[in-house]
């Protein structure tokens, strides 16, 4: 669906481009080196490291080999769970200069990979509330996010004006740079558009952080991203593949 000259300048504008998860941080080198044991926290939480053996998206678990008395060990992960990629720059001599961490998918998490896995309890090799799984790659920071932001679903921000399900459109006004522009924009989506609620605008991307909802769910003066595909919002398209409600918690 074309839109003018002026919501497409908005529409540029407001594109938020997805690497992965939405929110990333740089942090200081680490030094050091884990243990490959369980360790608890001094808020009583379980750490665990361990070699992936497997992964099921659909079952949301991940399989690790952690060279304990009872290596295998599943670990279950909710919308709660924080999966970390942390990527580690080193400087010309090896040595960590700076790292980044961005929140990511599951399918992200790699067989064969070392992951650190922080959860409150187990039984019979199954890891309950965990809160985090994190595993470390090695490259360039700046070149990583380059060639990630070409493949990623952008997303774009906006408030909702009015949804007509019968005519299958939907209204809003985009939201760019944290203000809320005056212009009205309008899509058109297809049958079976995905629709979900979250309930923290840094997880949007992140699958499993979503609950599911309906078209029926989306309101007045909600606020919502739009998922679409990032070639074609280039040229002023925009072809909704999901609508993700921001909730407030």
């Amino acid at each position: 669906m074309e839109t003018n000259t002026n919501t497409k300048i908005i529409l540029m504008v407001a594109i938020l481009v997805v690497i992965g998860g939405v929110a990333y941080a740089f942090l200081p080198a680490r030094n050091g080196t884990q243990q490959n044991a369980q360790e608890t926290t001094q808020d009583s939480t379980l750490v665990l490291q361990g070699t992936v053996t497997g992964v099921d998206a659909s079952k949301m678990q991940v399989t690790l080999n952690a060279s304990t008395t009872n290596p295998l060990k599943v670990a279950t992960v909710t919308s709660a769970t924080k999966i970390e990629k942390v990527i580690s720059q080193n400087d010309a001599k090896g040595a960590v200069e700076k790292q980044a961490v961005i929140e990511v998918n599951i399918e992200d998490v790699k067989k064969g990979g070392l992951v650190t896995v922080i959860y409150q309890s187990e039984k019979d090799g199954v890891l309950s509330g965990v809160s985090r799984i994190t595993f470390v790659i090695e490259g360039n920071i700046d070149a990583y996010f380059k060639s990630q932001s070409a493949s990623q679903i952008s997303y774009i921000k906006g408030q909702v004006v009015a949804v007509n399900i019968a005519e299958k459109t939907l209204q809003y006004n985009p939201i760019v740079f944290g203000t809320l522009s005056t212009t009205t924009a309008s899509v058109a989506f297809s049958d079976g558009v995905s629709v979900y609620r979250v309930d923290d605008p840094a997880r949007v991307s992140i699958v499993h952080a979503r609950t599911v909802a309906t078209l029926a769910d989306i309101r007045q003066g909600q606020t919502v991203f739009i998922g679409a595909d990032s070639k074609s919002l280039k040229e002023g398209k925009v072809v909704p593949q999901a609508f993700i409600i921001l909730e407030s918690k």
